[in-house]
Protein backbone atom coordinates (compact mmCIF):
# COMPACT_ATOMS: atom_id res chain seq x y z
CA UNK A 1 0.00 0.00 0.00
CA UNK A 2 1.69 3.17 -1.23
CA UNK A 3 -0.42 5.74 0.62
CA UNK A 4 1.67 6.76 3.70
CA UNK A 5 -1.46 7.70 5.62
CA UNK A 6 -2.85 4.17 5.29
CA UNK A 7 0.37 2.17 5.49
CA UNK A 8 -0.47 0.82 8.97
CA UNK A 9 -3.29 -1.16 7.37
CA UNK A 10 -0.63 -3.44 5.89
CA UNK A 11 -0.17 -4.71 9.44
CA UNK A 12 -2.73 -7.51 9.81
CA UNK A 13 -3.49 -7.11 13.52
CA UNK A 14 -3.80 -3.34 13.36
CA UNK A 15 -6.07 -3.65 10.32
CA UNK A 16 -8.36 -5.92 12.35
CA UNK A 17 -8.30 -3.49 15.29
CA UNK A 18 -9.10 -0.58 12.98
CA UNK A 19 -11.93 -2.51 11.36
CA UNK A 20 -13.34 -3.38 14.78
CA UNK A 21 -13.04 0.22 15.98
CA UNK A 22 -14.65 1.65 12.87
CA UNK A 23 -17.56 -0.78 13.02
CA UNK A 24 -18.05 -0.16 16.74
CA UNK A 25 -18.00 3.61 16.29
CA UNK A 26 -20.53 3.45 13.47
CA UNK A 27 -22.71 1.60 15.97
CA UNK A 28 -22.17 4.43 18.46
CA UNK A 29 -23.44 6.93 15.90
CA UNK A 30 -26.56 4.85 15.25
CA UNK A 31 -27.10 4.46 18.99
CA UNK A 32 -26.84 8.18 19.71
CA UNK A 33 -29.57 9.01 17.20
CA UNK A 34 -31.87 6.18 18.32
CA UNK A 35 -31.27 6.99 21.99
CA UNK A 36 -32.20 10.64 21.55
CA UNK A 37 -35.26 9.83 19.46
CA UNK A 38 -36.47 7.21 21.94
CA UNK A 39 -35.97 9.57 24.89
CA UNK A 40 -38.16 12.19 23.23
CA UNK A 41 -40.97 9.66 22.83
CA UNK A 42 -41.27 9.21 26.60
CA UNK A 43 -43.28 11.47 28.95
CA UNK A 44 -41.20 14.57 29.80
CA UNK A 45 -39.08 13.68 26.79
CA UNK A 46 -36.83 16.73 26.97
CA UNK A 47 -35.92 15.99 30.60
CA UNK A 48 -35.35 12.31 29.82
CA UNK A 49 -33.10 13.23 26.91
CA UNK A 50 -31.06 15.51 29.14
CA UNK A 51 -30.76 12.77 31.75
CA UNK A 52 -29.62 10.04 29.35
CA UNK A 53 -27.08 12.29 27.65
CA UNK A 54 -25.71 13.42 31.01
CA UNK A 55 -25.46 9.88 32.36
CA UNK A 56 -23.83 8.55 29.19
CA UNK A 57 -21.25 11.34 29.11
CA UNK A 58 -20.56 11.16 32.85
CA UNK A 59 -20.05 7.39 32.72
CA UNK A 60 -17.65 7.72 29.80
CA UNK A 61 -15.59 10.48 31.43
CA UNK A 62 -15.53 8.73 34.81
CA UNK A 63 -14.36 5.42 33.30
CA UNK A 64 -11.75 6.78 30.90
CA UNK A 65 -9.08 7.27 33.56
CA UNK A 66 -9.94 4.03 35.33
CA UNK A 67 -9.83 2.13 32.04
CA UNK A 68 -6.46 3.68 31.25
CA UNK A 69 -5.07 2.47 34.57
CA UNK A 70 -6.50 -1.01 33.98
CA UNK A 71 -4.89 -1.09 30.53
CA UNK A 72 -1.51 -0.63 32.23
CA UNK A 73 -2.04 -3.82 34.20
CA UNK A 74 -4.18 -6.23 32.23
CA UNK A 75 -4.32 -7.61 28.71
CA UNK A 76 -5.55 -4.78 26.53
CA UNK A 77 -7.09 -7.08 23.94
CA UNK A 78 -9.42 -8.53 26.57
CA UNK A 79 -10.37 -5.04 27.73
CA UNK A 80 -11.18 -3.99 24.16
CA UNK A 81 -13.36 -7.07 23.75
CA UNK A 82 -14.93 -6.47 27.15
CA UNK A 83 -15.90 -2.90 26.28
CA UNK A 84 -17.60 -3.97 23.07
CA UNK A 85 -19.29 -6.95 24.71
CA UNK A 86 -20.71 -4.78 27.49
CA UNK A 87 -22.23 -2.43 24.93
CA UNK A 88 -23.55 -5.27 22.79
CA UNK A 89 -25.41 -6.88 25.70
CA UNK A 90 -26.85 -3.56 26.94
CA UNK A 91 -28.03 -2.41 23.51
CA UNK A 92 -29.37 -5.86 22.60
CA UNK A 93 -31.46 -5.86 25.77
CA UNK A 94 -32.69 -2.35 25.03
CA UNK A 95 -33.71 -3.38 21.51
CA UNK A 96 -35.78 -6.18 23.00
CA UNK A 97 -37.44 -3.91 25.59
CA UNK A 98 -38.25 -1.23 23.01
CA UNK A 99 -39.63 -3.91 20.69
CA UNK A 100 -42.02 -5.11 23.40
CA UNK A 101 -43.32 -1.58 23.90
CA UNK A 102 -42.73 -1.67 27.67
CA UNK A 103 -39.84 0.77 28.01
CA UNK A 104 -39.37 2.85 31.17
CA UNK A 105 -37.14 5.85 31.75
CA UNK A 106 -34.87 4.04 34.21
CA UNK A 107 -34.12 1.38 31.60
CA UNK A 108 -33.06 3.96 29.04
CA UNK A 109 -30.91 5.81 31.57
CA UNK A 110 -29.29 2.58 32.74
CA UNK A 111 -28.36 1.51 29.22
CA UNK A 112 -26.99 5.00 28.53
CA UNK A 113 -24.69 4.68 31.54
CA UNK A 114 -23.58 1.13 30.73
CA UNK A 115 -22.81 1.96 27.09
CA UNK A 116 -20.92 5.08 28.16
CA UNK A 117 -18.77 2.96 30.47
CA UNK A 118 -18.25 0.29 27.79
CA UNK A 119 -17.26 2.93 25.27
CA UNK A 120 -14.67 4.35 27.68
CA UNK A 121 -13.13 0.92 28.24
CA UNK A 122 -13.03 0.23 24.51
CA UNK A 123 -11.48 3.58 23.55
CA UNK A 124 -8.82 3.53 26.28
CA UNK A 125 -7.72 -0.04 25.65
CA UNK A 126 -7.85 0.22 21.85
CA UNK A 127 -5.58 3.28 22.04
CA UNK A 128 -3.13 1.62 24.44
CA UNK A 129 -2.86 -1.59 22.42
CA UNK A 130 -1.58 0.05 19.20
CA UNK A 131 2.14 -0.19 20.17
CA UNK A 132 1.63 -3.93 20.69
CA UNK A 133 0.36 -4.38 17.14
CA UNK A 134 2.65 -2.30 14.91
CA UNK A 135 6.29 -1.31 14.71
CA UNK A 136 7.29 2.21 15.71
CA UNK A 137 7.57 3.32 12.07
CA UNK A 138 3.83 2.76 11.71
CA UNK A 139 2.69 4.71 14.80
CA UNK A 140 1.92 7.95 12.97
CA UNK A 141 -0.12 6.19 10.30
CA UNK A 142 -1.94 4.09 12.89
CA UNK A 143 -2.87 7.08 15.04
CA UNK A 144 -3.98 9.09 12.00
CA UNK A 145 -6.19 6.23 10.81
CA UNK A 146 -7.78 5.82 14.24
CA UNK A 147 -8.46 9.55 14.60
CA UNK A 148 -9.99 9.73 11.13
CA UNK A 149 -12.09 6.68 11.94
CA UNK A 150 -13.58 8.42 14.98
CA UNK A 151 -14.74 11.42 12.93
CA UNK A 152 -15.96 9.64 9.81
CA UNK A 153 -17.64 6.79 11.71
CA UNK A 154 -19.63 9.27 13.76
CA UNK A 155 -20.86 11.01 10.60
CA UNK A 156 -21.73 7.73 8.87
CA UNK A 157 -23.30 6.27 12.00
CA UNK A 158 -25.43 9.33 12.67
CA UNK A 159 -26.68 9.42 9.08
CA UNK A 160 -27.39 5.68 9.13
CA UNK A 161 -29.13 6.00 12.49
CA UNK A 162 -31.46 8.70 11.22
CA UNK A 163 -32.28 6.68 8.11
CA UNK A 164 -32.96 3.47 10.06
CA UNK A 165 -35.14 5.21 12.65
CA UNK A 166 -37.13 6.96 9.93
CA UNK A 167 -37.68 3.86 7.78
CA UNK A 168 -37.63 0.87 10.15
CA UNK A 169 -38.14 2.20 13.66
CA UNK A 170 -36.17 2.72 16.86
CA UNK A 171 -36.06 -0.94 17.93
CA UNK A 172 -34.53 -1.87 14.58
CA UNK A 173 -31.90 0.85 14.98
CA UNK A 174 -30.89 -0.57 18.36
CA UNK A 175 -30.80 -4.07 16.85
CA UNK A 176 -28.51 -2.93 14.04
CA UNK A 177 -26.34 -1.19 16.64
CA UNK A 178 -26.03 -4.44 18.61
CA UNK A 179 -25.10 -6.24 15.37
CA UNK A 180 -22.24 -3.80 14.74
CA UNK A 181 -20.74 -4.85 18.05
CA UNK A 182 -21.02 -8.51 17.04
CA UNK A 183 -19.08 -7.70 13.86
CA UNK A 184 -16.51 -5.70 15.82
CA UNK A 185 -16.01 -8.47 18.38
CA UNK A 186 -15.59 -11.05 15.62
CA UNK A 187 -12.79 -9.00 14.03
CA UNK A 188 -11.10 -8.35 17.38
CA UNK A 189 -11.08 -12.04 18.30
CA UNK A 190 -8.46 -12.58 15.59
CA UNK A 191 -6.13 -9.83 16.86
CA UNK A 192 -2.85 -11.28 18.17
CA UNK A 193 -0.55 -8.71 19.82
CA UNK A 194 3.13 -9.22 18.98
CA UNK A 195 4.26 -8.12 22.40
CA UNK A 196 2.68 -7.15 25.67
CA UNK A 197 3.54 -3.69 27.00
CA UNK A 198 2.93 -3.49 30.74
CA UNK A 199 3.61 -0.30 32.67
CA UNK A 200 6.09 -0.73 35.50
CA UNK A 201 4.37 0.91 38.44
CA UNK A 202 3.79 0.10 42.06
CA UNK A 203 0.87 2.52 42.33
CA UNK A 204 -2.60 1.10 42.73
CA UNK A 205 -5.36 1.95 40.29
CA UNK A 206 -6.89 4.68 42.48
CA UNK A 207 -3.53 6.43 42.88
CA UNK A 208 -3.06 6.42 39.13
CA UNK A 209 -6.54 7.82 38.59
CA UNK A 210 -5.89 10.64 41.07
CA UNK A 211 -2.60 11.41 39.36
CA UNK A 212 -4.40 11.47 36.02
CA UNK A 213 -6.96 13.93 37.37
CA UNK A 214 -4.20 16.16 38.75
CA UNK A 215 -2.50 16.11 35.36
CA UNK A 216 -5.75 17.13 33.64
CA UNK A 217 -6.22 20.02 36.06
CA UNK A 218 -2.61 21.19 35.61
CA UNK A 219 -2.70 21.15 31.82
Amino acid sequence: MRIPFARALTQRDFALLWLGQTTSLVGDGIFNVALAWQALQLPDGAKVLGAVLLVRSAARVALLLVAGALADRYEKRLLVLGGDTLQMVAVGWLAYVVGTGDLHTWQLVTVAGVTGAGSAIFLSASTAIVPELVDEDYYQSANSLRSTSVVLSDLVGSAAGGLIVATAGIATAFTVNAATFVASITALLFVRPRRRAVAETEENVFSQVKEGLRYVVRT
